[in-house]
């Protein structure tokens, strides 16, 4: 079973994680104007609403069926589905690398950018990159701070990978989970005390738990009530609309936990309001949802290289204007856009590869 408002959320959530790396990391300092805690360029958000979407999403089909099988098919796939285009992506900032294409400490020498300059200023090492991006990236960063995550930023070869090791850790869990749930005696309690134990001691688990939940209750029929509720509709829509306009002021001094609850409480406020049901299940939203991945991974190539060579290029003539940083941002983004649709068909056989693989094993 496939809830499309899954693919169309992940895909604007993706979108605010690219407008944040394109216009809050190059220019952020410049212009503080370009809040990064506006809810449409908050990248920490935007990942926080990855991990609920997936815990959702593992565990939608599973819930529709009660078939272990599909657990199994998952579970043999979710390491290669991911490292694919980690893979692919570290592999293209090598070779920016390599062959001197990557101007970001040129760039972040010229802007006085802090960000830009911790990025990779060591030579390509394709021995590092290979180890980064089929184990590192798994292993650096899953109870990390925020101080550790920024220390590692010299060797990862694609930093907006972070999340990563929590995607795959958190993905073993929920499959655990699903493996117990038939024979767990009252499911709903133990999925609150597991949203709360991993809030209080792994805070950025807890969506990928509350995302589980979110699935049980829509299997249980309870996510229909709230929809059907023309009173909450309205509730829903105010909330939406005043979280949005306070979201530049509020989401700047909010903690890690703060921004799980947020996260959580917007796919909440998506999956229950009927307007947003049908944006999200519309056309756009998931063609969106299908280049998230892509888009997600390939992204920080284009920053390192196109971005940054338009940056160097306005300063050497005549500087960085507002439009020309209007016009840089925009370019990344279509580029970025344009790089991800490209990726994605590079990928699609290779998913198709790994269910076959997945089929093989299982019937064997």
């Amino acid at each position: 079973m496939r809830y499309h408002e899954i693919d169309g959320i992940r895909g604007f959530a993706a979108l605010a994680v690219l407008f944040c790396h394109m216009i809050v990391t190059p220019f952020g300092h410049l212009e503080p104007i370009l809040n990064p805690g506006f809810l449409l360029i908050n990248g920490t958000l935007a990942v926080q609403i990855f991990f609920v979407l997936s815990g959702d999403a593992l565990s939608a089909r599973f819930f529709a069926t009660g078939d272990y099988h599909v657990v199994d098919r998952l579970l043999i796939k979710r390491y290669f589905r991911l490292t694919f285009l980690i893979f692919i992506s570290s592999l293209c900032i090598f070779a920016l690398k390599f062959f001197d294409l990557d101007f970001h400490l040129v760039a972040a020498r010229q802007t006085n950018n802090e960000l830009l300059a911790a990025y990779l200023p060591q030579a390509p090492d394709f021995d590092a990159m290979l180890n980064y991006a089929l184990a590192g990236v798994y292993v650096n960063y899953p109870f990390n701070s925020d101080a550790d995550f920024y220390a590692s930023l010299p060797t990862a070869y694609n930093p907006v990978f972070w999340s990563m090791a929590l995607e795959l850790s958190g993905s073993l869990l929920i499959f655990l989970f699903l493996y117990a749930y038939p024979r767990l005696k009252n499911p709903h309690s133990i999925l609150l005390f597991l949203c709360g134990c991993s809030f209080l001691l792994f805070t950025s688990y807890a969506g990928f738990f509350l995302g589980l939940y979110f699935g049980y209750c829509r299997h249980q029929g309870k996510l229909d009530s709230w929809q059907n509720s023309k009173r909450w509709q309205h509730i829903s829509m105010l909330i939406l609309i005043g979280l949005t306009a306070v979201s530049g002021l509020l989401f700047s001094h909010l903690g890690r936990g703060a921004i799980v609850l947020l996260a959580a409480l917007f796919v909440f406020l998506f999956y229950t309001n009927n307007a947003f049901l049908r944006l999200f299940r519309g056309p756009f939203a998931r063609w969106l949802g299908a280049l998230s991945f892509p888009l997600y991974a390939i992204h920080f190539a284009v920053l390192i290289s196109a971005t940054s060579v338009m940056i160097v290029w306005s300063v050497d003539h005549g500087g960085l204007t507002p439009l020309r940083m209007a016009a840089i941002s925009s370019s990344s983004i279509v580029l970025s856009l344009m790089l991800a649709f490209l990726v994605q068909r590079i990928e699609a056989p290779y998913l198709r590869f790994i269910d076959k693989i997945a089929t093989f094993a299982l019937k064997r």
